[in-house]
């Protein structure tokens, strides 16, 4: 059982971790096109 907790005490590490990138990645790409588009007025 305590193997099963660790198991998913790691998933949502590891979920938290990647959801964080997307949010990184997804303001960097909506700062860039925000950027790219003040840059083509």
């Amino acid at each position: 059982m305590s193997s099963f907790l660790a198991d998913v005490a790691t998933t949502t590490k590891s979920v938290g971790f990647l959801s964080k990138w997307q949010w990184v990645s997804t303001t960097w790409q909506n700062n860039g096109a925000s950027l790219h588009t003040k840059l083509m007025d």
